[in-house]
Protein backbone atom coordinates (compact mmCIF):
# COMPACT_ATOMS: atom_id res chain seq x y z
CA UNK A 1 0.00 0.00 0.00
CA UNK A 2 0.90 3.62 -0.79
CA UNK A 3 0.11 5.90 2.57
CA UNK A 4 0.25 9.10 3.02
CA UNK A 5 0.44 10.59 7.07
CA UNK A 6 -0.03 14.10 7.91
CA UNK A 7 1.15 15.16 10.78
CA UNK A 8 3.15 18.25 12.06
CA UNK A 9 4.27 19.57 15.31
CA UNK A 10 5.42 15.73 16.30
CA UNK A 11 9.16 15.14 16.75
CA UNK A 12 10.09 12.95 13.40
CA UNK A 13 12.05 10.02 13.15
CA UNK A 14 14.78 11.49 11.41
CA UNK A 15 17.56 8.90 11.97
CA UNK A 16 18.67 6.41 14.64
CA UNK A 17 18.76 9.43 17.30
CA UNK A 18 15.33 9.68 17.25
CA UNK A 19 12.67 9.65 19.66
CA UNK A 20 9.81 8.21 18.12
CA UNK A 21 6.05 8.82 19.16
CA UNK A 22 2.38 8.24 17.70
CA UNK A 23 3.01 8.95 14.20
CA UNK A 24 6.66 7.64 13.87
CA UNK A 25 5.20 4.14 15.10
CA UNK A 26 2.31 4.30 12.30
CA UNK A 27 4.40 4.62 9.79
CA UNK A 28 7.48 1.93 10.92
CA UNK A 29 4.32 -0.37 11.46
CA UNK A 30 3.34 0.02 7.48
CA UNK A 31 6.95 -0.33 6.44
CA UNK A 32 7.92 -3.31 8.42
CA UNK A 33 4.86 -4.48 6.28
CA UNK A 34 6.59 -3.38 3.15
CA UNK A 35 3.98 -0.28 2.42
CA UNK A 36 5.41 2.45 1.03
CA UNK A 37 5.24 5.98 3.57
CA UNK A 38 4.84 10.05 2.29
CA UNK A 39 4.97 11.72 5.64
CA UNK A 40 3.95 15.63 4.74
CA UNK A 41 5.05 17.74 7.82
CA UNK A 42 6.17 21.16 8.62
CA UNK A 43 9.94 22.17 8.26
CA UNK A 44 9.86 23.84 11.59
CA UNK A 45 10.52 21.92 14.75
CA UNK A 46 7.60 22.99 17.30
CA UNK A 47 9.53 21.49 20.18
CA UNK A 48 12.80 22.99 19.75
CA UNK A 49 11.02 26.14 17.82
CA UNK A 50 13.81 25.84 14.79
CA UNK A 51 13.67 24.21 11.49
CA UNK A 52 14.76 20.64 10.61
CA UNK A 53 18.12 20.38 9.70
CA UNK A 54 17.16 18.43 6.68
CA UNK A 55 20.68 17.47 5.61
CA UNK A 56 20.46 14.92 8.91
CA UNK A 57 17.90 12.57 7.96
CA UNK A 58 19.32 9.18 7.59
CA UNK A 59 15.78 7.24 7.85
CA UNK A 60 15.47 6.73 3.81
CA UNK A 61 12.13 4.57 4.64
CA UNK A 62 9.89 7.11 5.04
CA UNK A 63 9.48 9.94 2.27
CA UNK A 64 9.51 13.34 4.03
CA UNK A 65 7.77 15.93 2.30
CA UNK A 66 8.31 19.49 4.50
CA UNK A 67 6.11 22.28 3.94
CA UNK A 68 7.89 25.90 4.76
CA UNK A 69 6.85 26.86 8.15
CA UNK A 70 7.04 30.53 9.64
CA UNK A 71 8.75 30.37 13.35
CA UNK A 72 6.92 31.41 16.45
CA UNK A 73 8.31 31.04 19.95
CA UNK A 74 5.21 30.32 21.85
CA UNK A 75 2.97 27.71 21.54
CA UNK A 76 -0.45 29.87 22.13
CA UNK A 77 0.31 32.63 20.07
CA UNK A 78 -1.12 34.19 16.56
CA UNK A 79 2.47 33.14 14.57
CA UNK A 80 1.45 29.83 15.34
CA UNK A 81 -2.06 30.64 14.19
CA UNK A 82 -0.02 31.95 10.86
CA UNK A 83 2.20 28.99 10.64
CA UNK A 84 -0.95 26.38 10.46
CA UNK A 85 -2.52 28.39 7.90
CA UNK A 86 0.15 29.15 5.99
CA UNK A 87 1.54 25.22 6.10
CA UNK A 88 -2.31 23.78 5.43
CA UNK A 89 -2.48 25.91 2.51
CA UNK A 90 0.85 24.68 0.95
CA UNK A 91 -0.79 21.19 1.73
CA UNK A 92 -3.55 21.79 -0.38
CA UNK A 93 -1.73 22.42 -3.12
CA UNK A 94 1.18 20.37 -3.15
CA UNK A 95 -1.42 17.36 -2.81
CA UNK A 96 -3.21 18.45 -5.92
CA UNK A 97 0.15 18.19 -7.68
CA UNK A 98 1.47 14.71 -6.63
CA UNK A 99 1.73 12.51 -9.03
CA UNK A 100 1.76 9.50 -6.50
CA UNK A 101 -1.59 9.42 -5.09
CA UNK A 102 -2.02 7.28 -2.07
CA UNK A 103 -4.29 4.00 -1.13
CA UNK A 104 -4.85 5.70 2.09
CA UNK A 105 -4.08 8.94 4.25
CA UNK A 106 -4.19 9.25 7.93
CA UNK A 107 -4.15 12.70 9.55
CA UNK A 108 -3.60 13.50 12.77
CA UNK A 109 -6.05 15.91 14.27
CA UNK A 110 -4.88 18.66 15.50
CA UNK A 111 -4.13 20.31 13.17
CA UNK A 112 -7.90 20.90 12.42
CA UNK A 113 -6.42 22.66 8.99
CA UNK A 114 -4.59 19.38 7.91
CA UNK A 115 -7.59 17.36 8.93
CA UNK A 116 -9.47 19.27 7.00
CA UNK A 117 -7.38 19.43 3.85
CA UNK A 118 -6.85 15.48 3.86
CA UNK A 119 -10.82 14.37 3.96
CA UNK A 120 -11.45 17.20 1.62
CA UNK A 121 -8.74 16.18 -0.84
CA UNK A 122 -10.09 12.81 -0.15
CA UNK A 123 -13.17 12.65 -0.88
CA UNK A 124 -12.09 15.11 -4.07
CA UNK A 125 -10.43 11.74 -4.97
CA UNK A 126 -11.79 8.80 -3.72
CA UNK A 127 -9.37 7.82 -1.10
CA UNK A 128 -10.33 6.92 2.12
CA UNK A 129 -9.08 9.00 5.18
CA UNK A 130 -8.51 8.36 8.87
CA UNK A 131 -8.95 10.96 11.36
CA UNK A 132 -6.26 10.19 14.38
CA UNK A 133 -7.75 12.33 17.28
CA UNK A 134 -5.10 13.36 19.74
CA UNK A 135 -5.88 16.49 21.56
CA UNK A 136 -9.49 18.00 22.18
CA UNK A 137 -9.30 21.19 19.44
CA UNK A 138 -10.65 23.58 19.54
CA UNK A 139 -11.83 22.95 23.26
CA UNK A 140 -8.43 22.71 24.79
CA UNK A 141 -7.60 26.60 24.07
CA UNK A 142 -10.84 27.65 26.41
CA UNK A 143 -8.41 26.36 29.35
CA UNK A 144 -5.52 28.31 27.90
CA UNK A 145 -6.84 31.75 27.46
CA UNK A 146 -6.44 34.26 29.94
CA UNK A 147 -8.98 36.79 29.29
CA UNK A 148 -12.93 35.06 29.97
CA UNK A 149 -14.31 37.12 27.35
CA UNK A 150 -12.32 35.32 24.40
CA UNK A 151 -13.39 32.11 26.14
CA UNK A 152 -17.10 32.59 24.41
CA UNK A 153 -18.69 29.92 22.19
CA UNK A 154 -18.90 32.53 19.35
CA UNK A 155 -14.91 32.76 18.99
CA UNK A 156 -14.99 28.83 18.68
CA UNK A 157 -17.90 28.25 16.57
CA UNK A 158 -16.01 28.58 12.75
CA UNK A 159 -13.41 25.45 14.21
CA UNK A 160 -16.60 23.64 15.41
CA UNK A 161 -18.10 23.93 12.08
CA UNK A 162 -15.33 22.32 10.18
CA UNK A 163 -14.31 19.97 13.13
CA UNK A 164 -18.09 18.61 12.56
CA UNK A 165 -18.02 18.37 8.95
CA UNK A 166 -14.34 16.21 9.31
CA UNK A 167 -15.87 13.71 11.55
CA UNK A 168 -18.94 13.30 9.50
CA UNK A 169 -16.69 13.00 6.39
CA UNK A 170 -13.91 11.00 7.79
CA UNK A 171 -13.62 7.21 6.63
CA UNK A 172 -12.38 6.12 10.08
CA UNK A 173 -11.90 8.06 13.39
CA UNK A 174 -9.57 6.82 15.88
CA UNK A 175 -8.51 8.05 19.41
CA UNK A 176 -6.09 7.77 21.87
CA UNK A 177 -8.70 7.03 24.72
CA UNK A 178 -12.63 5.68 25.12
CA UNK A 179 -13.41 9.68 26.32
CA UNK A 180 -11.42 11.08 23.14
CA UNK A 181 -13.40 9.24 21.37
CA UNK A 182 -16.70 9.91 22.49
CA UNK A 183 -15.74 13.55 22.56
CA UNK A 184 -15.15 12.84 18.64
CA UNK A 185 -18.46 11.52 18.06
CA UNK A 186 -20.35 14.52 20.25
CA UNK A 187 -18.48 16.77 18.28
CA UNK A 188 -19.27 15.71 14.72
CA UNK A 189 -23.03 14.22 15.72
CA UNK A 190 -22.19 10.79 14.67
CA UNK A 191 -23.69 7.05 16.63
CA UNK A 192 -20.93 4.89 17.19
CA UNK A 193 -19.66 2.18 14.50
CA UNK A 194 -17.66 -0.59 15.95
CA UNK A 195 -15.96 -0.65 12.72
CA UNK A 196 -15.06 3.09 11.86
CA UNK A 197 -14.72 4.25 14.91
CA UNK A 198 -11.84 2.81 17.05
CA UNK A 199 -9.75 3.60 20.02
CA UNK A 200 -5.73 2.65 20.21
CA UNK A 201 -3.92 3.57 23.02
CA UNK A 202 -0.59 5.97 22.23
CA UNK A 203 1.54 2.90 23.64
CA UNK A 204 5.39 2.88 22.88
CA UNK A 205 8.11 0.70 22.03
CA UNK A 206 9.30 -2.18 23.73
CA UNK A 207 12.65 -1.40 25.33
CA UNK A 208 15.64 -3.31 24.53
CA UNK A 209 18.05 -3.85 26.87
CA UNK A 210 21.54 -2.01 26.03
CA UNK A 211 24.77 -1.42 27.66
CA UNK A 212 23.99 2.57 27.89
CA UNK A 213 26.15 4.32 30.21
CA UNK A 214 24.23 5.15 33.55
CA UNK A 215 24.05 9.18 33.27
CA UNK A 216 22.50 9.44 36.74
CA UNK A 217 24.83 8.27 39.60
CA UNK A 218 23.33 5.12 41.70
CA UNK A 219 23.49 6.36 45.23
CA UNK A 220 21.61 8.70 44.59
CA UNK A 221 17.01 7.80 44.04
CA UNK A 222 16.66 9.67 40.57
CA UNK A 223 13.26 11.16 39.86
CA UNK A 224 12.79 11.98 35.87
CA UNK A 225 10.14 14.90 34.04
CA UNK A 226 10.57 14.31 30.26
CA UNK A 227 8.40 17.13 28.80
CA UNK A 228 7.49 20.62 27.75
CA UNK A 229 8.73 23.08 30.22
CA UNK A 230 5.64 24.96 30.37
CA UNK A 231 2.32 25.72 31.42
CA UNK A 232 0.58 22.28 30.71
CA UNK A 233 2.74 21.33 33.94
CA UNK A 234 2.04 21.65 37.66
CA UNK A 235 6.58 21.95 37.72
CA UNK A 236 6.44 24.41 40.98
CA UNK A 237 4.98 21.63 43.13
CA UNK A 238 8.10 19.36 42.13
CA UNK A 239 10.49 22.46 42.91
CA UNK A 240 8.73 22.72 46.68
CA UNK A 241 9.36 18.67 46.96
CA UNK A 242 12.89 19.20 45.78
CA UNK A 243 13.63 22.14 48.50
CA UNK A 244 12.12 20.22 50.99
CA UNK A 245 14.15 16.61 50.40
CA UNK A 246 17.41 18.43 50.00
CA UNK A 247 18.86 16.62 52.60
CA UNK A 248 18.40 13.58 51.53
CA UNK A 249 19.79 11.05 48.63
CA UNK A 250 17.07 12.47 45.84
CA UNK A 251 17.84 14.17 43.00
CA UNK A 252 15.09 15.33 40.45
CA UNK A 253 15.82 15.84 36.20
CA UNK A 254 13.93 17.67 34.07
CA UNK A 255 14.62 16.44 30.61
CA UNK A 256 13.05 19.02 27.86
CA UNK A 257 13.02 22.85 27.47
CA UNK A 258 10.22 25.14 27.21
CA UNK A 259 8.64 29.26 28.28
CA UNK A 260 8.84 28.36 32.21
CA UNK A 261 12.54 26.72 32.10
CA UNK A 262 14.43 29.86 32.68
CA UNK A 263 12.39 31.30 35.56
CA UNK A 264 11.96 27.78 38.09
CA UNK A 265 16.09 27.67 37.49
CA UNK A 266 15.70 31.49 38.82
CA UNK A 267 13.31 30.78 41.03
CA UNK A 268 14.74 27.59 42.84
CA UNK A 269 18.23 27.58 42.26
CA UNK A 270 18.32 23.82 44.18
CA UNK A 271 21.22 21.77 44.31
CA UNK A 272 19.49 18.58 43.64
CA UNK A 273 17.58 20.02 40.24
CA UNK A 274 18.52 18.78 37.21
CA UNK A 275 17.86 20.62 33.54
CA UNK A 276 19.04 18.74 31.06
CA UNK A 277 17.43 20.88 27.79
CA UNK A 278 16.29 18.06 24.65
CA UNK A 279 18.07 15.23 24.83
CA UNK A 280 18.52 12.73 21.36
CA UNK A 281 16.30 9.68 21.92
CA UNK A 282 19.51 7.00 22.87
CA UNK A 283 20.63 9.26 25.81
CA UNK A 284 16.84 10.12 26.90
CA UNK A 285 16.90 5.89 26.91
CA UNK A 286 19.73 5.48 29.30
CA UNK A 287 18.08 8.41 31.75
CA UNK A 288 14.91 6.25 31.63
CA UNK A 289 16.52 3.50 31.97
CA UNK A 290 18.47 3.89 34.92
CA UNK A 291 15.71 6.46 36.78
CA UNK A 292 13.65 5.37 39.64
CA UNK A 293 10.57 7.40 39.00
CA UNK A 294 8.67 8.81 36.73
CA UNK A 295 6.56 12.35 37.63
CA UNK A 296 3.99 13.14 35.31
CA UNK A 297 2.56 16.71 36.62
CA UNK A 298 -0.09 17.41 34.17
CA UNK A 299 -2.54 20.33 34.96
CA UNK A 300 -6.20 19.09 35.86
CA UNK A 301 -7.18 20.33 31.96
CA UNK A 302 -9.79 19.34 29.93
CA UNK A 303 -7.61 17.92 27.53
CA UNK A 304 -5.60 15.83 29.79
CA UNK A 305 -8.44 14.92 32.17
CA UNK A 306 -10.16 12.46 29.25
CA UNK A 307 -6.36 11.38 28.20
CA UNK A 308 -4.00 8.99 29.36
CA UNK A 309 -0.68 11.09 28.19
CA UNK A 310 2.16 9.63 26.40
CA UNK A 311 4.86 9.92 29.44
CA UNK A 312 2.42 7.49 31.41
CA UNK A 313 3.56 4.81 28.58
CA UNK A 314 6.73 5.79 28.27
CA UNK A 315 7.54 5.85 32.01
CA UNK A 316 6.14 1.90 32.23
CA UNK A 317 7.76 0.74 29.31
CA UNK A 318 11.05 1.37 31.84
CA UNK A 319 9.11 0.08 34.71
CA UNK A 320 9.35 3.35 36.10
CA UNK A 321 6.60 3.99 39.30
CA UNK A 322 4.45 6.64 38.00
CA UNK A 323 3.65 9.68 40.25
CA UNK A 324 0.58 11.97 38.75
CA UNK A 325 -1.86 14.42 39.67
CA UNK A 326 -3.93 13.69 36.87
CA UNK A 327 -7.18 12.28 37.78
CA UNK A 328 -9.46 10.74 35.12
CA UNK A 329 -8.07 7.84 33.24
CA UNK A 330 -5.07 8.34 34.24
CA UNK A 331 -5.42 8.06 37.52
CA UNK A 332 -7.75 4.97 36.67
CA UNK A 333 -4.92 3.32 35.38
CA UNK A 334 -2.20 3.65 38.06
CA UNK A 335 -4.85 2.67 40.83
CA UNK A 336 -6.14 -0.62 38.80
CA UNK A 337 -2.90 -2.01 38.05
CA UNK A 338 -1.18 -0.06 41.15
CA UNK A 339 1.65 1.29 38.75
CA UNK A 340 2.28 4.58 40.47
CA UNK A 341 0.63 7.00 43.28
CA UNK A 342 -1.58 9.60 42.69
CA UNK A 343 -1.36 13.38 44.42
CA UNK A 344 -4.16 16.40 44.00
CA UNK A 345 -2.50 19.05 41.33
CA UNK A 346 -0.33 21.83 43.73
CA UNK A 347 -0.40 19.64 46.82
CA UNK A 348 3.08 19.80 48.06
CA UNK A 349 2.91 17.45 50.87
CA UNK A 350 0.77 14.85 48.72
CA UNK A 351 3.59 14.87 46.14
CA UNK A 352 6.22 14.82 49.07
CA UNK A 353 4.52 11.85 51.03
CA UNK A 354 4.52 9.99 47.53
CA UNK A 355 8.29 10.42 47.45
CA UNK A 356 9.22 9.24 50.39
CA UNK A 357 6.88 6.88 50.51
CA UNK A 358 8.83 4.72 47.59
CA UNK A 359 11.82 6.46 48.58
CA UNK A 360 11.88 4.65 51.89
CA UNK A 361 10.42 1.38 51.31
CA UNK A 362 12.19 -0.71 48.62
CA UNK A 363 9.64 -3.76 49.04
CA UNK A 364 6.98 -1.07 48.42
CA UNK A 365 8.97 0.63 45.53
CA UNK A 366 9.90 -2.80 43.77
CA UNK A 367 6.66 -4.44 44.18
CA UNK A 368 5.44 -1.20 42.14
CA UNK A 369 8.10 -1.35 39.93
CA UNK A 370 7.50 -4.89 38.81
CA UNK A 371 3.38 -3.97 38.07
CA UNK A 372 4.49 -0.81 36.04
CA UNK A 373 6.71 -2.97 33.46
CA UNK A 374 4.17 -6.17 33.63
CA UNK A 375 1.00 -3.65 33.03
CA UNK A 376 3.48 -2.39 29.57
CA UNK A 377 4.16 -5.48 28.35
CA UNK A 378 0.77 -6.99 28.54
CA UNK A 379 -1.44 -3.75 27.25
CA UNK A 380 0.43 -1.07 25.77
CA UNK A 381 3.87 -1.98 23.51
CA UNK A 382 3.63 -0.29 19.98
CA UNK A 383 4.17 -3.58 18.66
CA UNK A 384 0.92 -4.85 19.46
CA UNK A 385 -1.05 -1.91 19.19
CA UNK A 386 -0.07 -0.67 15.85
CA UNK A 387 0.07 -4.07 14.25
CA UNK A 388 -3.78 -3.86 15.46
CA UNK A 389 -4.15 -0.33 13.91
CA UNK A 390 -2.38 -1.83 10.51
CA UNK A 391 -5.02 -4.22 10.40
CA UNK A 392 -7.71 -1.40 10.12
CA UNK A 393 -5.26 0.68 7.26
CA UNK A 394 -5.51 -3.05 5.41
CA UNK A 395 -9.21 -3.34 5.95
CA UNK A 396 -10.33 0.12 4.82
CA UNK A 397 -8.28 0.03 1.47
CA UNK A 398 -9.22 -3.87 0.93
CA UNK A 399 -12.80 -2.66 1.18
CA UNK A 400 -12.50 0.48 -1.43
CA UNK A 401 -11.03 -2.02 -3.68
CA UNK A 402 -13.67 -4.51 -3.75
CA UNK A 403 -16.26 -2.03 -4.28
CA UNK A 404 -14.18 -0.12 -6.83
CA UNK A 405 -13.86 -3.76 -7.90
CA UNK A 406 -18.14 -4.47 -7.60
CA UNK A 407 -19.01 -1.04 -9.44
CA UNK A 408 -16.52 -2.39 -12.58
CA UNK A 409 -18.31 -5.59 -12.68
CA UNK A 410 -21.79 -3.55 -13.04
CA UNK A 411 -20.67 -1.56 -15.85
CA UNK A 412 -19.76 -4.51 -17.45
CA UNK A 413 -23.08 -6.32 -16.92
Amino acid sequence: MNIWILKHGEQLPLNEKSRVYRMGMIAFACINREDSVTWWTSNFNHALKNFEEISSISNKDINFIFLNGNTYSKNLSIKRVINHHKIGKQLEERMKLSENQPDIIISSMPTIDFAYKAVKFGIENNIPVIIDVRDLWPDVFKDLIPISFFRKEIFFRSFNVKLKWIFQNATAITAITEKYLEWSLEKGELIYNTEKHKVFPIGYPKVINTDAKNPLEEKYFNLVFVGTIGIHFDLETIMEVAKKTGDKKIRYYFIGDGDKRQDLEKRYPLSNVYFTGWLDGKTLASYLKYANIGIAPYKNTKNFLMNIPNKFYEYMANGLPVLSCLPGPSSDLIEKHNIGLVYKEKDVMGLYNCVIKLYESKDIYNQISMNAKRTFDENFSSNVIYSDYHDLIKNIVNEKKLAYKGVLNESNE
